[in-house]
C-alpha cells in the first residue's frame, strides 16, 4: 500500500513539473515575440547605447543656468553627470562619462571633477565648450573632448 501511495504522489509530481516546463516554455517564447515584434514595431525600444549620437546631442545642446545637481554614482559603471537649471527652470541633463578630458586624479571627466553645485555654466550649440563661472569668480571656458565620429 505504501508503495502504491508513494507511486501515485510521484506520478504526480512528474505531472505537475511537465506542466510548468510547458508554462515556462511558452512565458519565454512569448516574451521573446514582444521583444522582436517591439524592435520592428519602434526601433528605439531597446536602445543601444551610441558615443556618437551622445556627442552630437551635447554639440547641439544651448543652455545658460546653475549646476543644481552632480551625479557621482556609487559604482564604477554610472554615469556621471550634472544638472543645470536654465533661469526658466528648466533642468538640463549633462553627461561628461564620454569626455575624454579628464581629471589626472580620478579618471572622470575634469569638467565633473571640477564644477561644483552653485556654478554657473553656459553653452552654445555647435560647440564643445563651456563657460563656467565660480561664485566669487570671473567666467572662465573649458573645452570637453567629444568626438562627432564624422
Amino acid at each position: 500500500m505504501n508503495d502504491e501511495l508513494g507511486k501515485q504522489i510521484a506520478d504526480y509530481f512528474k505531472k505537475r513539473i511537465q506542466k510548468t516546463k510547458g508554462i515556462l516554455i511558452a512565458t519565454v517564447l512569448i516574451i521573446t515575440f514582444i521583444i522582436i515584434l517591439l524592435e520592428f514595431i519602434s526601433p528605439d525600444f531597446i536602445n543601444v547605447y551610441n558615443k556618437c549620437d551622445e556627442a552630437q546631442e551635447i554639440n547641439e545642446m544651448t543652455f545658460k543656468g546653475v549646476i543644481s545637481k552632480k551625479r557621482n554614482p556609487n559604482s564604477q559603471h554610472g554615469l556621471h553627470f550634472l544638472v543645470i537649471t536654465s533661469q526658466n527652470e528648466k533642468e538640463i541633463v549633462l553627461v561628461l562619462d564620454g569626455d575624454s578630458i579628464k581629471s589626472s586624479s580620478s579618471g572622470r571627466s575634469y569638467l565633473w571633477e571640477f564644477l561644483n553645485v552653485g556654478d554657473s555654466v553656459l553653452k552654445r550649440s555647435g560647440t564643445f565648450e563651456i563657460s563656467y563661472k565660480k561664485p566669487k569668480g570671473v567666467w572662465e571656458i573649458q573645452a570637453m573632448g567629444f568626438n562627432l565620429c564624422e
